[in-house]
């Protein structure tokens, strides 16, 4: 697979054909050489990232990620999970309360104490059909129902098999890491981790079943969403084994991504080398988010950019002036800074290149910008003589995730000069042949400006222009 050399991550290999590279970053690491603790999508493709020193800060980032320093909100204790229930509502879990807050603000709008006010442990997970809320404690899980007018009622216990994280899968079944609380699972010297399912009714509800064993400290599960690329994946983050006291976490980058095929329980290695893996976001457009001690990584399939369409196609006849040239890609495109040899930004990747008469004279843009909303770059080519050009976008362009074009793309163009002001245009004896589906007629030009003209002239019609 690719590793990003300019966005860097934790990770340091992934698996063909995915691609690896930093999503986010900003915020401090605490002890433990936890960066990243909790992550959530929300309902309009952001996320909320927790982190800071003390764990307790919660950063904003864009659908693509990012830097950020500045926390949206800060809480008076860690944050240890957040989930969005079916409302787009904001659920976050610290050790002692479920808070649903303002996801703009961290207002708090509602909290909620365990029974007897037990403190909650690792995870919670909300179930789609129900709205209600799955909780770690330490003598196993508790179901919690927003619904409930008496909060003491509202908490019925689920299971007594202790967990580390759970996610609903998609089987309808609720699907958790096992956690014993007293074994040291870093401390093995070839630990293994349980991974487990739950029946969510019948005799069997809440008693959990051996899906998968793998090798590691598993430490976070996420399944791949319906109608994304990731659909029956199940992903699971594993943690760094334990280190000698005064250890560099650097030197110890041995946290795996786990990729599993539900239908055939196949089990791959997605990715090494990281960092942390305290927990995976499987995301709504088909990327998997993994918190590292760094930053937030991101893995995504690997897909070299592909020139969709350019406003001067080939073959084209274009009427001058034409100061802009429209490059549409069919993804985001890798910005850095206009020296770097595979941005978008750069005007050595494009080139217009004369043929014909002044065969051989070579332009390149004046400057490129960038519209993210439409993946299209923007050539200012200032003002070109008439003639026919050829178009070369250079094959060194990245993508976003620093997968270059698999060729260069190149258009050939004829620039014309625009008369329309200086002619006269009559349509006369327009005809039609029923056989062919041919429409003919006559045009009389009549020269109506002060200089001569001298052909040949070619009559463009551009409906785009009316």
């Amino acid at each position: 697979g690719h590793v990003a050399k300019q966005q860097v991550g934790d990770f340091t290999g992934v698996l063909a054909p995915f691609a690896a590279k930093s999503f986010a970053s900003g915020f401090a690491a605490s002890e433990g050489d936890i960066g990243a603790q909790a992550m959530v999508e929300l309902p309009d493709g952001s996320f909320l990232v927790s982190g800071g020193t003390l764990r307790n800060e919660v950063f904003a980032f864009a659908e693509k990620g990012g830097r950020n320093t500045t926390p949206l909100f800060e809480l008076s204790e860690p944050i240890v999970d957040m989930a969005v229930d079916a409302f787009g509502q904001l659920w976050v879990m610290t050790g002692h309360e479920l808070l649903q807050l303002d996801a703009s603000s961290g207002v708090v709008v509602r909290r909620v104490q365990g029974p007897a006010q037990a403190p909650m442990t690792h995870a919670l997970a909300i179930e789609p059909d129900t709205g209600h809320i799955y909780v770690s404690f330490g003598d196993g899980i508790k179901v919690f129902d927003p619904t409930a007018t008496a909060t003491e009622g509202a908490w019925r216990t689920f299971s007594k098999m202790r967990v580390g994280d759970l996610a609903f899968g998609p089987d309808g079944r609720l699907w958790g890491v096992r956690w014993s609380g007293t074994d040291i699972t870093a401390a093995s010297s070839f630990p293994t981790t349980d991974i487990v399912s739950f029946p969510m009714t019948g005799r069997t509800q809440g008693r959990g079943e051996l899906e998968f064993r793998l090798a590691g400290v598993i430490d976070s599960i996420a399944f791949g969403l319906m109608g994304t690329p990731l659909e029956g994946l199940l992903f699971a983050s594993s943690n760094t084994t334990q280190q000698p006291v005064g250890g560099d976490a650097q030197e110890r980058r041995d946290a795996k991504l786990w990729m599993i095929e539900l239908d055939s329980r196949r089990v791959l290695q997605l990715a090494k080398g990281g960092s942390r893996g305290e927990s995976v976001v499987a995301t709504s457009d088909g990327r998997i988010l993994v918190a590292q001690t760094n930053q937030v990584d991101e893995i995504a399939p690997a897909q070299a950019p592909v020139v969709q369409a350019v406003s001067v196609p080939d073959g084209s006849l274009v009427p001058l002036p034409m100061q802009r040239i429209g490059v549409v890609f069919d993804q985001a495109m890798w910005l850095g800074s206009d020296a770097d040899a595979g941005s978008v930004l750069n005007v050595a990747n494009y080139s217009l290149t004369a043929v014909g008469d002044n065969a051989g004279a070579v332009l390149l843009p004046q400057s490129v910008a960038w519209d993210a909303a439409t993946n299209t770059a923007w050539l200012d080519v200032g003002q070109i003589d008439p003639g026919q050009y050829q178009l070369e976008i250079k094959s060194r362009l990245q993508s976003d995730a620093e997968l270059a074009l698999e060729s260069a793309y190149i258009s050939t163009f004829t620039a014309l000069n625009d008369m329309t002001a200086q002619l006269r245009l009559e349509f006369a004896g327009t005809r039609a042949d029923r056989l062919t589906g041919a429409v003919s007629y006559d045009v009389i030009i009549t020269n109506i400006g002060e200089d001569d003209i001298k052909g040949p002239m070619t009559l463009l019609l551009d409906p785009g222009r009316y």
